[in-house]
């Protein structure tokens, strides 16, 4: 990315504006709920629910600015991405345990199947472990309590 005016620059810049835009609504949504309800007795929950709103919501905004200011280093050449082969699985397996206490305080159990021989994929080991984080948080968030979240590796050859 080159800034030298070309329509791929205005589509990378537009693009960012509502990465970064997008997720502040709901901040400033739920910090004008809270200051609404600040002089009231505000049950707890209802704050802790705000309260994750507001932190999702600024990882989100904190992750998109990594993203960008690492495509930015590796245009000016001083972030080298590594691509290799990775064995998925095991990458998989170890973003679970991970995730693991959150799933547990939350109630959610998880279930895997993974086939007996290694499935790999061509890509950056860091990135790819940044990528299904996101994914398993994301999906621990939408699962309800009580419910399963279910990982598996199903490779076509």
């Amino acid at each position: 990315m080159k800034a030298n005016g070309t329509i791929l620059d205005y589509e990378f810049l537009s693009m960012l504006i509502h990465e970064l835009r997008d997720p502040l609504a709901p901040v400033m949504m739920s910090l004008k709920v809270l200051d609404e309800y600040h002089e009231r007795e505000t049950p707890p929950k209802f704050i802790k629910q705000h309260k994750e709103i507001i932190q999702r919501q600024v990882t989100s905004i904190v992750n998109s600015l990594s993203d960008v200011s690492d495509i930015i280093a590796t245009e000016k050449g001083f972030l080298k991405i590594e691509i290799g082969k990775v064995e998925i699985c095991s990458l998989v397996e170890k973003i679970i345990k991970e995730i693991k206490p959150i799933a547990d305080s939350r109630k959610v159990f998880i279930s895997t199947t993974f086939p007996n021989k290694g499935v790999w994929v061509k890509g950056e080991k860091k990135k790819l472990e940044q990528a299904f984080l996101r994914i398993f948080t994301t999906a621990l968030r939408m699962t309800e309590s009580g419910d399963t979240l279910s990982v598996t590796s199903n490779p076509s050859s």
